[in-house]
């Protein structure tokens, strides 16, 4: 048995631990160098000083107590002391083994490794194992399980890789968050303008994180913009920019591969990730489409699989960019096209033929067309009718009103749109020993294919309405560490009862 690298008690400390450290230390930064001032310094912080040492030594103690060995099949955990427990995890039972190295693991040689299960887990960001283990090691555990995984095959039957310009390109013009961040800069900066003076010195306040002299030259190249819509524009912008950058560092140097059951996943540009996923227990494939997506035949694929996307900012991506199995239909239709072995608009048929990706479902019919579009259409029609309601009562802000009637109005809109196509393509089936469905969720488009084995429950829900109108709700269910549903609404209910009964 053998304990963790040292490195492994910061992981252990609280995270707030750092927000008492940093003050004690600029606290001592201060102080002059003497007997007198050190013993006046450590009587005021007294308490913090107590409170830092008491996480440094449930750290460390926690690091001492913490020991593991790995074998041929299985790898051992001992942890505490009173009480004191020893697990045994064995490979084939590992759902996703992932393994990250940052700048600092690697000039140390070093990987944070990750194991995790289908066993219960209380918290969902928490994984079953983590330990800092030497690179050599680390890599020999993750070769005995793609060993394991592979069987005798150890050719890579498909591989799939993304280029970096591809994946900013499509993540930015494909992205909900770019034309939601945008129009709330348009809302910020435009409202701004019109308000007038006397709240612009009130956000002028709030905004006051940019020099003036950006903020009045910005103003004067965008007409119509005051500085204060331009400053918090600018704000929002530069935050929206970090966020799309740490994503493409995160999936930066995408790419897939599988060898029999092994699914290797590696990504990132800075902070390296390797991901090892056991085929067999992926929950579910998930397509998923915004509108210009669905118009365009693209998709994402995602996975569900217990211990891949698991930690904060991390996205279960699976292929990032693909045709559908529709348009890829209508490819191979071509005259004189021959799909090569790499060919991206088949990769997700080859890298994963288990899961059916259905064409024809059982699908919604007009008269529960009501219930799909209620919702959105009521949004579009009172947002007008609470306008004009506005300026009747506050003409004098007739211009704001105005202008924030039409920017909520656009969303609004927008669902209606989704929640029209989804009307027209939500559906439910079963096929090669999978469930197949199609449905909406604000807006974005789910296609998913659940297979048997990996299914807990399929559950049919009726209202009061549905049963006058012969519809129902179903509600799918995956075999997974925390058991989550995913919804099809308004399916005809007589079809939906009549597919379970022949096909499961």
């Amino acid at each position: 048995m053998k304990r963790q690298h040292p490195i492994a008690i910061i992981g252990y400390t609280s995270r707030y631990f750092w927000m008492l450290l940093f003050p004690l230390i600029r606290g001592l930064a201060t102080i002059r160098l003497s007997m007198e001032s050190l013993q006046r310094w450590a009587k005021g912080a007294g308490w913090d000083l107590f409170i830092v040492a008491a996480m440094v030594l449930f750290a460390v103690g926690k690091w001492f107590l913490f020991k593991y060995k790995t074998e041929e099949t299985h790898i051992r955990i001992e942890t505490g002391l009173i009480p004191s427990r020893s697990t045994d995890l064995p490979y084939r039972n590992i759902c996703a083994v992932s393994a990250s190295v940052s700048p600092l693991y690697k000039f140390l040689g070093l990987v944070k490794l990750r194991m995790d299960t289908d066993a219960p887990c209380l918290t969902r960001r928490r994984s079953d194992v983590v330990v800092v283990m030497e690179e050599k090691e680390c890599a020999a555990m993750l070769d005995i399980l793609d060993r394991d995984l592979s069987s005798k095959n150890r050719k890579i039957s498909i591989a799939y890789r993304v280029r970096l310009g591809v994946m900013a390109a499509f993540s930015f013009f494909f992205s909900n968050a770019v034309s939601g961040t945008l129009l709330v800069i348009t809302g910020v900066s435009g409202s701004a303008a019109i308000i007038g003076e006397k709240l612009e010195a009130m956000l002028f306040e709030l905004a006051d994180g940019l020099s003036d002299a950006l903020s009045t030259l910005l103003g004067t190249l965008i007409r119509g913009i005051s500085p204060v819509g331009v400053k918090i524009s600018v704000i929002i912008g530069i935050g929206f920019l970090i966020s799309f950058a740490g994503n493409i560092m995160r999936l930066g140097h995408f790419r897939s591969e599988r060898r029999g059951n092994c699914i290797r996943i590696s990504s990132g540009l800075v902070t390296k990730r390797v991901c090892i996923i056991n085929a067999k227990k992926i929950n579910m494939v998930d397509m998923r489409q915004n509108l210009l997506m669905k118009l365009l035949g693209l998709t994402s694929v995602h996975i569900s699989c217990t211990g891949y996307g698991k930690q904060k900012n991390e996205i279960p991506v699976f292929i990032p960019i693909c045709m559908t199995p529709r348009r890829a239909d209508r490819k191979r239709t071509k005259k004189g096209y021959r799909p090569g072995i790499r060919d991206p608009y088949f990769v997700l048929e080859r890298i994963l033929p288990e899961f059916a990706h259905g064409r024809d479902h059982i699908s919604t019919r007009s008269l529960y067309c009501w219930r799909m579009i209620c919702i959105p259409a009521f949004m579009v029609m009172l947002i007008p009718l609470a306008g004009l309601c506005g300026a009747v009562v506050f003409p004098e802000w007739y211009d704001l009103i105005l202008f924030f009637m039409v920017i909520l109005e656009i969303p609004s809109v927008w669902l209606l749109l989704v929640k029209a196509v989804s009307f027209m393509t939500n559906g439910f089936d079963i096929r090669k020993r999978c469930v197949c469905a199609k449905y909406s969720s604000f807006y974005m488009f789910h296609t998913i294919s659940v297979p048997f084995e990996r299914l807990a429950q399929i559950r049919i829900s009726q209202n009061l309405f549905q049963r006058f109108n012969r519809s129902c709700d179903v509600h799918i269910y995956t075999a997974a560490e925390r058991m989550s549903g995913q919804v099809v609404r308004s399916m005809p209910s007589a079809g939906v009862q009549r597919l379970i009964r022949e096909k499961m």
